[in-house]
This record gives C-alpha cells, structure tokens and sequence, in this order.
C-alpha cells in the first residue's frame, strides 16, 4: 500500500514478494497480479460492468489459468444432491424501492452521480465535488469551442458529432481494470467515451487541462479519420492541440526511429520511459509537418486517412 500510494499502482502489481537491502536502495523480487488489498476484485467488478467476459477476468489477475468443466457421471451428481437440502430462496427487492428506475438503483448501488451540458455527459463517483466537474465540463467546452475554430480554417467540419461520455475513476486500480492502461496514463478515449483517472490524481500532477484536451482531441481526430489515422499521427497531433509540447522537449528519444518504427512501437510499448520517448517522437513528426504544410495541410491528412 505505502509503495503503490508513493510510487504509483503500476510500479508493483502483486503483493507476493520479498525485499531485501542492497545498499541505500531496496530490492522487490516476487510474481502475479493483485494488490492483496480488494483493489483486483474492485478491478475484476469494473471489468464486468463494462461487459468483459469471465475468461477475460480470469486471464488478467490468474495468468496461465484455464478454466474447464469437470465431468461427472449421473450417479455422482445425484450422489452430490442427496448431500444438500433444497434451499428456498426469495428476492430481496425491498432493498430498492418500486418507484425507482433501473438506472436510479444502478446510481443508488454504486455512489455515481451524473452532469451534463449541451455536449458532454460527466458520471463521477460522489467523493467527487460538482463544483469539480463543472470546471471539466468548462475546459471541454473550451476545448471544442477551439476545435472547431481549428476545423474551420482547415474547411473540414465534423459530420453528426455524438455527445461525449465522460467516466471519471473513483480509484487508479479502477482506471487501470477499465481501459488496460498503466497507472502513469491520464486517461483513455475510444469512440464517444472518455475515461479519466481520479480528478485529484490529475490536478496533483499538475495535467488536468492538457489532459482533457489531449483526450478530446483523440475524440475529435477518431471521428474526422474514421478510426482510421496512424498512431503517431494522432498521439502527435493531440499533444500539438493540447498545448504539451513544451513538455515533450524533456522527453526526446535517444536514437532516430522512421515513422513506421514509431507506429510499430507505440501499438506495444516496452516501458513507461519509452511510451514517453515515442510520444515525443509523434510531436517531433507532427510539428515538423506543421512547419512543412501548416496544420490545415495536417488535419486534412486524418481526413484522408486511408482505409
């Protein structure tokens, strides 16, 4: 707990292991997934409730695991009945009264509350203050307010633009079972929904408005490229709208790669440090096509994207 809290979730991901002293530094040797705090089965009931299946849930916190039925002959199973009494059982729905809708008891059972504007949707846990998610929802507004100016110097416009979802995480553990980002990430978008780390997280870091941005770029760029732009493309693009550039001038790459080895790579990242240096070198490739065909020659390359 005091590692994951000081370090980061992501650092140790097991609570199976020794350590020992070598020198000022201390050394972790150990395997497996799980905090042996509740964090995985807290992580295995966001799984569910975003539709993963069993065999899925299994896999991240058992890995190697299968699962399979055990035969049995008839005469054992009946031999297994004779050894229970029969249960009765009767549904407790005075837990949640008639008059409240499904959705009102699913709100009521998990402590989430909802805010909404004109084009965008915020579901935040109630440790969460409104006045917290009315600054998300003005920096999102900002944020496409600034789009579509960008879009419209470009000549391009965004053709039937869905209201987008925004899930904000009560926990990392939960950030990290929902999306399969590491804990390091501010937050993941696939088509019309957003998810975020805990809002304090963020504003700890220092990243909460670029990280709304960038993410709301990643929204705007999805639809105009029809999902279909290059990883580096759009990682470049996002942090050149978002503002993060000065950012990356600490993070360049230690050797050149061509933009189809940044591609490659970014689709499986084998470190935190690298996932950094490949976002640079996306802002590296991008800023230099903004600098050889402007942003409008920029944004009409995702939306021609090819198929």
């Amino acid at each position: 707990l005091i590692v994951g809290r000081s370090l980061g979730w992501n650092m140790l991901k097991s609570s199976r292991f020794t350590i020992t002293r070598a020198g000022t530094n201390y050394v972790f040797r150990g395997g497996g997934f799980g905090h042996g705090l509740g964090l995985c089965q807290e992580g295995a009931h966001v799984m569910a409730e975003r539709g993963s299946h069993y065999r899925q849930i299994v896999v991240k916190y058992f890995p190697g695991t299968s699962i399979a039925n055990q035969p049995t002959t008839q005469a054992e199973r009946a031999g297994l009945s004779d050894s229970f009494p029969p249960l009765s059982i009767r549904p407790i729905s005075y837990l949640v009264p008639a008059s409240f809708n499904s959705s009102a008891a699913r709100l009521m059972q998990t402590g989430r509350l909802s805010l909404s504007s004109e084009h965008f949707r915020v579901s935040y846990p109630s440790s969460t203050t409104r006045r917290e998610v009315e600054t998300v929802i003005r920096i999102l507004e900002a944020a496409r307010a600034d789009m579509e100016r960008r879009l419209t110097i470009a000549g391009l416009a965004l053709a039937g633009e869905p209201s987008l979802n925004i899930f904000i995480h009560e926990t990392t553990p939960d950030f990290i079972a929902a999306t399969g980002q590491p804990g390091w990430a501010a937050g993941a978008s696939r088509g019309s929904r957003m998810e975020l780390q805990p809002l304090a997280l963020l504003r700890r870091r220092g990243v909460l408005p670029t990280a709304l941005r960038h993410e709301y770029a990643h929204f705007v760029i999805e639809l105009l490229g029809r999902g279909r732009t290059s990883r580096w493309l759009a990682e470049g693009l996002a942090i050149y709208v978002a503002g993060e550039g000065a950012m990356m001038a600490r993070l360049q790459p230690k050797s050149k790669w061509t933009r189809d080895e940044i591609e490659r790579k970014l689709a499986r990242p084998a470190s935190a440090e690298e996932m950094r240096a490949l976002y640079a070198a996306s802002y590296n490739e991008v800023r230099a096509l903004v600098r050889a065909e402007g942003e409008k020659g920029v944004w009409h390359r995702v939306a021609q994207s090819p198929n």
